[in-house]
């Protein structure tokens, strides 16, 4: 019986662990994915799992000696290009990362502009 249980023990850990898989690409994968987007050699200045966006990665790279941010998903299969907005306050998330990095960054508008009807 106590082998039943260590066995089980064993076996439950190794799939729940297997199951949840790295929580961000590897620096190799995300270059790949970059590679077949853009004809470059990226220069990885960091790679972060974000706590406000689950599932989210900010990638940071230089291109030119500038920062630029992108995201991805866990798996690097995915890139997202533009800037996350926390909607409650107009926080303009990567411009904060940006401002971080030392790079230059647009300004937001406080609110979007209105459209008219020409007639």
């Amino acid at each position: 019986m106590k082998k039943i249980v260590i066995l089980w023990l064993v076996l439950t850990s190794s799939f729940a662990l297997s199951a949840c898989g790295p929580s961000k690409p590897s620096e190799e994968k995300i270059k790949t994915s970059i590679k077949k987007i853009m004809p470059i050699e990226p220069q990885i200045i960091s790679v972060k799992t974000l706590d406000y966006f689950p599932g989210l990665v900010e990638v940071v790279i230089k291109i030119d000696g500038k920062p630029v941010i992108f995201y991805t998903d866990k798996t690097g299969d995915y890139i997202v290009s533009g800037s996350i907005l926390k909607a409650e306050n107009k926080q303009n998330l990567t411009q904060e990362a940006m401002k971080a990095q030392g790079g230059e960054t647009a300004p937001t508008p406080a609110k979007a502009p209105e459209t008219q009807d020409k007639k």
